[in-house]
C-alpha cells in the first residue's frame, strides 16, 4: 500500500512536471509571437499548433463610433487579452495601428506573462463545508440560501469537513485535508503563506470563503481562507471551477 501512495505521488510530480514545461514553453512561444505583431515582422514559419494556443480571434474590418468603415484593418487577439492591429494600405503594404495591453499592471509580474487576480476583488465561495455534528457527516446550510441540494448523488460535489468549535488554532487546522490548500499552508495562528489570511471553518461559520476582499488589503490572495454563515454578501462571489487530474 506504501509502494502504490510512492507511485502515486511520484506520478502526480511527473505530471506537474510536464505542465510546467509545457507553460514554459507557450510562454516562450508568447513571447517571439509578440515581438513578430509589435515589430511586423514577417513569418517565414507558420506553426498552426502555436497559434491555436495563442490565438484568441482575428477580426477583419472595423466600424468605429463614428460609423466610419475600416474594411483593411486587421485585429489579432490573443488569449492573454493583448490586441495587434494591421492596415492593409492601397500600396498593399501594411501598416501596424495599436497595441492594446489591457489590465498588465494587475498581473503578479506586471506584464502580460503574469497572472491576474492574485489578490482577487471578492472573497470567493467554495464547495468546502462543515459538518453540522460530530461524528459521521452532516450537511451544515446554516445561512445559506439552499440553491445546493446534498443528497447521495451531489456529495461528489463538495468537500466535507469534520466539525469543530476553533478556528485559528492547530486543532482547527488539523481537520484540514491534504491537498485543500489549507492546513498546509498555514505558518501561524491565523496566517497562512504571504501573510495571507487562515481562518478555518468553525460551528458558526461552516463555509469556505478564499481570496479576499479587495479593502483587506495585503492579507487577501491565493492562499487566503476565511470563514462564513452561508449568507450572500457584496462582497462574496463565486466561480465554476472543473478540475481535471
Amino acid at each position: 500500500e506504501i509502494n502504490d501512495k510512492i507511485k502515486e505521488i511520484d506520478d502526480k510530480i511527473s505530471n506537474y512536471q510536464n505542465r510546467l514545461k509545457t507553460n514554459k514553453d507557450i510562454s516562450k512561444q508568447l513571447k517571439i509571437v509578440e515581438e513578430i505583431l509589435s515589430a511586423s515582422k514577417t513569418i517565414n514559419d507558420f506553426n498552426e499548433e502555436t497559434f491555436n494556443n495563442l490565438v484568441e480571434k482575428i477580426i477583419v474590418g472595423e466600424v468605429d463610433e463614428d460609423g466610419n468603415v475600416y474594411p483593411n484593418t486587421i485585429n489579432f487577439i490573443l488569449k492573454v487579452g493583448s490586441s495587434y492591429q494591421y492596415e492593409i494600405n492601397d500600396d498593399k503594404t501594411v501598416s501596424f495601428r495599436t497595441t492594446n495591453m489591457s489590465n498588465v499592471a494587475q498581473s503578479s509580474t506586471g506584464n502580460i506573462y503574469g497572472i491576474y487576480d492574485l489578490s482577487g476583488g471578492a472573497w470567493e465561495y467554495v464547495m468546502g463545508n462543515m459538518s453540522k455534528s460530530a461524528g459521521s457527516y452532516v450537511y451544515n446550510l446554516n445561512y445559506g440560501d439552499g440553491i445546493f441540494k446534498y443528497s447521495a448523488s451531489t456529495a461528489k460535489y463538495i468537500d466535507t469537513y469534520a466539525y469543530g468549535t476553533s478556528y485559528k488554532d492547530q486543532t482547527a487546522y488539523n481537520r484540514a485535508r491534504l491537498g485543500d490548500a489549507t492546513g498546509e499552508v498555514v505558518v501561524s495562528s491565523g496566517t497562512a503563506w504571504n501573510n495571507d489570511y487562515a481562518y478555518f471553518v468553525s460551528s458558526s461559520y461552516p463555509w469556505f470563503p478564499r481570496g479576499g476582499y479587495y479593502s483587506v488589503g495585503s492579507i487577501a490572495g491565493v492562499f487566503s481562507f476565511s470563514v462564513s454563515n452561508g449568507v450572500s454578501y457584496g462582497y462574496a462571489s463565486a466561480r465554476a471551477a472543473l478540475i481535471v487530474y
